[in-house]
């Protein structure tokens, strides 16, 4: 009888054994699956806030988006009209400056001399006397280049 108690002691002793080392595994174990339960309930709080702050913006978002459009529409608009404007004016400006050149046409004759013809032009103090009858012969025929080219003799 002893020897059958021995062996039970033994025999307990050995699951008592077993049984602290599965318990401190499944202890481990616990505690590892109560630490991401912890971490995936703080996660799921974020995400829970960050999606009702998201829905929150939402409508802010839309008029911006909707003001940002009909902007778009209004500029697109403007710049429409000022294309036409622009090429009216430009039209316009084309019809006067023609209007303006055949005015101009018909207004000199071939016969008529230019209004501002310089015969012989005068410089202070020289009347004339430095200037070679080359050079008047050359003002007289360009009136609109009376100096151009007039060399003085020394």
């Amino acid at each position: 009888q002893w020897y059958q108690r021995r062996v039970r002691v033994k025999q307990t002793n050995a699951q008592v054994v077993e049984e602290d080392s599965a318990s401190t595994i499944e202890r481990q174990r616990i505690a590892f699956l109560e630490n991401n339960l912890d971490q995936l309930t703080n996660v799921h709080k974020q995400l829970v806030r960050d999606n009702s702050e998201l829905r929150c913006e939402l409508p802010k978002m839309e008029r911006r988006l909707m003001a940002k459009i009909e902007r778009v529409k209004q500029l697109e608009v403007a710049l429409k009209e000022s294309k036409e404007r622009g090429i009216a004016e430009r039209q316009r400006h084309q019809k006067e400056m023609e209007q303006f050149k055949s005015w101009n046409r018909l207004k000199k004759t071939p016969n008529q001399k230019p209004s501002a013809y310089i015969a012989k032009p005068i410089r202070g103090g020289q009347r004339g006397q430095g200037i070679s009858s080359e050079a008047s012969a050359v003002i007289r025929n360009t009136p609109e280049k009376a100096y151009v080219g007039v060399r003085r003799h020394v």
